[in-house]
């Protein structure tokens, strides 16, 4: 007689239908949510990375850029042409006062090329700012040194 796999099975047969109100083997779905359960803990945690990251950025962003404006109002108002120093080491304090606290380096280091960017920006801003206080100071010595000169005619530039 031919060797039919089933007539070596171990299984019990029968002739009984399966209840509908039998349990089901479900250990298969039971894996297939697992790892669903998994992907969505992954997906959340991700986007909460994400969310996190973007709240520090545009903190971070907005602190620089109110740091920023403050610090030009004020050189712009500094009746001091030669104080221009002041002004430069307070934008590299801004800079990195405003680096501390990422999270992720990879964050802080996209932020830190944007802060050097808008800080040598910055930078240029108040130079020009100091530039112009220096040439309306030479003009203004130049305008008294006229006016001086205008007065007196016999007063050379060794008197002033």
């Amino acid at each position: 007689m031919p060797n039919f796999p089933r007539y070596e099975s171990k299984g019990q047969l029968t002739t009984q239908q399966p209840s509908p109100l039998a349990p089901e083997d479900n250990t298969g779905k039971m894996v297939q949510a697992a790892g669903e359960v998994g992907k969505n803990a992954i997906e959340i945690g991700l986007k909460w990375k994400q969310a996190t990251d973007t709240i520090q950025k545009t903190t971070a962003m907005a602190n620089f850029k109110t740091g920023m404006l403050d610090i030009q109002d004020r050189a712009g108002q500094d009746p001091d042409y030669n104080n221009s120093d002041k002004y430069f080491k307070e934008i590299e304090k801004l800079r990195s006062d405003n680096l501390k606290g990422f999270k992720d380096k990879q964050v802080e280091q996209e932020m830190a090329s944007e802060f050097n960017y808008s800080s040598r920006v910055g930078q240029i801003q108040v130079e020009n700012v100091y530039r112009k206080k220096t040439v309306a100071v030479g003009q203004a010595n130049s305008l008294k040194m006229l006016d001086i000169l205008s007065q007196n005619p016999n007063t050379t530039e060794a008197d002033i």
